[in-house]
This record gives structure tokens, sequence and C-alpha cells, in this order.
């Protein structure tokens, strides 16, 4: 048996999936041969386990090692790397000079212009070496680019897990104080309750043992009346009949006990009545609801926005991390809330911020990057500038007539159904812009908050809160 194995049996110790021989070599059921990382790696990126080569189901339980392929590739390499001397064609016996690019094989004169090779591209090995090493090379450089890249995304990925850690840790100090004031609100209500328990028991208390006292007296003249009558009857008839005319005693006869009052026990009802129920309509007036917050995750970096996700304001630039969903061009940001049907209101408050824009838009991810936000990349809004004095634009380029000096509130309308987005002045009632559009999907709130000079931070942009009212149905 020759040293030299033959290029045929060579490619049968190969991986299908590497091309490399074979390493921990594993079978299927269908009789095909992987590496068991290659095959293992190939499932994870496909829809299920199956051969990579005849597509035929599989599993992880099929993987047998077969250590007869493991031998003879350790074999190969062992007698690859312990030949000396110059490569010899396996067929001919004579030293290979040439290289076939259709087989990738080396080969010796005769071989060139044998059946097996004929209309081959066939050169020297010293010019397919070159022009191998070449390619590689450029391979090299491929590859180089492509770990860059990876590292790019994998850095990316590294970003996002630290601002999430110091998110969560910002996030539950939050909650927990948000919870604590709840909490503290909950407690001063129990408080005040208790102590109106305690001063009606109080009173009561004060009102039952006057009247115990009063009946007390009332009694103890009566026994005094009744004792010194059993005395009066004792005596003699003169002197019982002169007794007899006493006014006191007559009137003694007459008392009569008072009656009992209502309302002498503790109102059980008005403290137990819908307890829970009348604290939480009373923690109401406390508590402000918003129909969306300000999603913190599209903020653009010179944007502050307010811990409870309501207002933003245009402060300095600050570094934040590179997520896909972020304003990079503009500073811009939007609702947390997405419509794709039926009618929506909100009212944003605009007092002091002289850059604004407010609207709604699309979530493009490369309309993001521009700074020119207009109708065919999905956003709709009016907006003023603080060089265009009191006049109000819209992103159709519009310039309107309406003057915005006095505007402080602004009510949004939107209508998806109708395809309509309109724009009114919320303390006047006045009408001020409307878009007919068909949105095409979610759209979302839309604000930009510019600002007047660069060096002076602008005044926050508010979300106004919900006027929240309770309706109580009695059940039918």
């Amino acid at each position: 048996m020759e040293k030299l194995v033959s290029s045929a049996v060579r490619e049968e110790l190969l991986c299908p999936i590497c091309y490399d021989p074979f390493k921990e070599a594993v079978s299927l059921g269908c009789g095909h041969h992987f590496c068991k990382g290659c095959i293992i790696r190939s499932w994870r990126d496909q829809s299920g386990p199956v051969c990579a080569v005849c597509k035929e189901p599989s599993a992880l339980d099929d993987l047998r090692p077969n250590h007869t392929l493991d031998s003879l590739v350790e074999k190969l390499l062992k007698q690859e790397q312990g030949s000396r001397g110059p490569a010899l064609c396996f067929l001919h016996q004579e030293e290979a000079r040439f290289f076939c690019a259709e087989d990738k094989e080396l080969v010796c004169f005769a071989c060139q212009s044998s059946k097996q090779h004929k209309n081959h591209k066939v050169c020297p090995i010293g010019e397919a070496a070159k022009d191998y090493r070449a390619k590689w090379k450029n391979l090299d450089k491929t590859l180089r680019e492509k770990m860059k890249e990876f590292e790019l995304v994998q850095s990316s990925y590294e970003s996002f897990a630290r601002h999430n850690q110091v998110s969560a840790a910002w996030l539950e100090q939050q909650i927990k104080k948000q919870f604590k004031e709840l909490r503290r609100f909950l407690r001063n209500e129990e408080v005040v309750v208790l102590a109106e328990l305690k001063e009606e028991v109080s009173r009561k208390r004060g009102l039952i043992k006057g009247k115990i006292k009063t009946l007390t007296e009332d009694h103890s003249s009566l026994l005094w009346e009744v004792t010194q009558l059993q005395t009066d009857l004792q005596e003699e008839d003169h002197s019982f009949l002169l007794k007899h005319k006493n006014q006191k005693r007559r009137l003694a006869c007459t008392m009569e006990p008072e009656a009992v009052l209502p309302g002498v026990l503790i109102d059980v009802a008005k403290y137990l009545g819908s307890l829970q129920y009348k604290a939480w309509k009373k923690m109401l007036e406390i508590i402000k609801a918003v129909p969306f917050s300000l999603d913190p995750n599209t903020s653009a970096g010179w944007l502050s926005i307010s811990d409870n996700l309501t207002s933003v304001a245009n402060r300095s630039y600050g570094l934040a991390v590179n997520n896909r969903e972020r304003f990079y061009c503009a500073p811009c940001i939007l609702g947390s809330k997405c419509f794709s049907q039926s009618l929506h209101t909100w009212e944003v408050e605009v007092t002091g911020v002289k850059d604004w824009r407010i609207g709604v838009a699309k979530r493009p991810d490369d309309a993001r990057r521009s700074f020119l936000h207009r109708p065919r990349s999905g956003f709709w809004y009016i907006g003023r500038r603080a060089v265009d004095g009191d006049k109000c634009h819209t992103s159709n380029l519009a310039l309107l007539e309406t003057p915005l000096e006095n505007l402080r509130r602004i009510q949004v309308e939107l209508n998806c159904d109708e395809g309509e987005l309109s724009f009114r002045d919320a303390e006047r009632q006045t009408h001020i812009y409307a878009f007919h559009e068909n949105f095409g999907g979610e759209v979302f709130p839309y604000f930009y908050v510019g600002r007047q000079k660069p060096s002076i931070p602008s005044e926050p942009l508010r979300i106004c809160p919900l006027r929240v009212l309770i309706k109580e149905i009695v059940p039918m």
C-alpha cells in the first residue's frame, strides 16, 4: 500500500460542512458523517435537526460517534506530516509538478495529458500556489472585516447588557418609590379613618355616660321618695293627711324616664362600607394618569426625560446606547403606545417651548437617521421653529397662518379608521390643521424638542394628564 493517499480517499475523510478533516466524527441514521460540532451548529441555524446532505430528519440522539473515521483521519495527518521529499503523483509515482484546478489535486507531467484531466485547467505548482495564496489573502482580509463586524455587534450587545443593568437598578428604585408613596397615602388614610372612629367612640361614650348619670340621679330621687313614703305610711292619720299635700312628692310621681335616643351605636357601615373603594377614589386625587408614556428607548441623546416619563426637554447631549429604535440625527422621541385602529385623543402642553413638533410617526429604521422627517418617510406633524416666530409649519411643508403666540396646549386627535390626524387649540377649541392620509399600519405619538439657542436648555414639553371619571352603575 502506498504511503500517499489518493484525492478521492482524502475527500471521504473531509466533513461535508466545514471541508476539513473530521473532528469528533459522528454518523447519522442516513449514513452520512459530519464533525459533531458542525452538525450541531447547522441544526441551530435550521428549523429542525435534518441531515445537511440528504435532508432526512434526524435527532440529537441519532448522533453515533465514528471512531473508525477519527482513527483514519489521525493516521492520514501523521502520514502527511511524516512524508519527506517532493510530492509524488499517486497514479504514476512521478514528481507532481502541476496542479489540476478542477480536481484540486497535484498531478505529474503524464497526468496532465491523460483522459482523467483532459480539458482541465492545469498549471505549474508555483503559479497555482501563487494564485491560491492571493485568493487566501483576500479571504483573510474578508474574514478579518467580518470579525470586526461581529465584534461591533458583540460590543453593541455588551453595551445593551450594561445599559439594562443600570436601567434595572434605576427602575427598581423608581418602582419602590412609587409604591412607597401609595403605602404612605394608605397609611395616612388609615390614620384618618381610625381617628374618626376614635372621635365617634369618645363622643358616644360621653353621651351614654351623661345619660346614665342623669338617669341614676333621677332613680336615686325616686328611691328616696319611695323610702320617705314608706315612712309616712307608718304615721298617724292626722300627720299622714297633712303630708299628703306635699307638692314635691306629687311632682316626683309625675316624672317619666327620657326615651332612648337613636344613633347611639357606632355607625359600623360608615367605616366598613366599601372602605377600599372609598380609599381608591381618594387615591385618584393624587394619581396622575396619562394616555401613554414617553419611550426612553427611542429618545435622542439631546433629550432629558422626567422620571415619570411624561415630560421631555432639550438639555445637553449625552451618550446613549446604540439600539435600533433610537433617534440619532434629531432631538426626537416616540410615545410608548402604538395605534392602528379606532379613535385616540391626547393633549400636549407646549408652554415656553420655542422649537417643537407634535404628531405621529411610523417606526422605520432608515428614516430615524435622517433629520428630514416627511410624510413619505412616515412622519405627520405640526410644529414651530424659533426662526419662524409664531407661524406654524407641517411635515408636508405647509406654512399656516394660524398664530401660535398664546398657544399653550394642543389637542391631537387620531382617527385611524378614517385616516385623519387633526390638531386643535385645547383651550380655545379652535382648529389648527388636519392630515388626511392612509397611515398604513401602526403609528406612534411623535415629539421633537429643539433649542432656541444652543447654550440655553429648552422648557419641557409635557403630556397632559387624563381627566378620570368614575361611572357607578347599579346592576339590573
